[in-house]
């Protein structure tokens, strides 16, 4: 059976953040490249996806953005983006994907991280049949709380 990841019109984008700018509250996650790659394999390799990118430590939430708004627009059959990193809740309970630019769990955030709901809007506006998007982070429990894996 052919994988639909394998057809021309799929698109597999896999972004990781695990390094933070100097003087950043939040801590690295040395393992977080790793992980990103071997995903990338897997849905290469296993999954059979023709065309993965990967996106390691985006300097800020406008490079992260970029990233998804072109695979989106490319995506004619199926759009997967995973993210590997922190996920980072603000006071008024929106999740936000952390970038390198991310200095603290709470403020900033909006200037710093990515807001999940601009990728949400990337999905919705995407010309395909299928999209996924999945996501392996340290998550807190709300504003200011420490990291659990």
């Amino acid at each position: 059976m052919r994988s639909e990841l394998a057809g021309p019109g799929a698109r597999v984008l896999v972004i990781g953040t695990g390094t933070r700018a100097p003087g950043s509250a939040l801590p690295d996650l040395p393992s977080v490249e790793r992980s990103v790659r071997e995903v990338a394999d897997a849905l290469a390799e296993v999954a059979g996806a023709a065309d993965v990118r990967v996106v390691l430590d985006p300097a800020d939430p406008r490079v992260a953005g970029q990233a998804i708004s072109a695979a989106a627009a490319e995506a004619t059959d199926v759009l997967v983006v995973y993210f590997v990193g922190h996920g980072l809740v603000s006071a008024d309970n929106e999740l936000y994907l952390a970038t390198a630019a991310s200095r603290d769990a709470v403020a900033g955030l909006e200037v710093d991280s990515l807001p999940f709901d601009t990728v949400r809007r990337r999905f919705g506006r995407a010309p395909r049949r299928r999209s996924w998007s999945c996501s392996t982070a340290a998550t807190r429990d709300g504003p200011g709380t420490p990291s659990r894996p």
